[in-house]
């Protein structure tokens, strides 16, 4: 949880009354997946 809460506090989110702003891509590497497993878990166990 607390991994998850440093990688959300180094990526902030823009204000909830702008719309989202598209994310330049960038390939996904190692860590991509692993984090979308840590927060699918996270969010499952919420």
């Amino acid at each position: 949880a607390a991994l998850h809460r440093s990688l959300a506090a180094g990526a902030p989110r823009p204000p909830a009354h702008l719309p989202p702003v598209p994310r330049p891509r960038r390939p996904r590497g190692a860590g991509a997946c692993a984090r979308a497993r840590l927060l699918r878990r996270d969010r499952g166990g919420l």
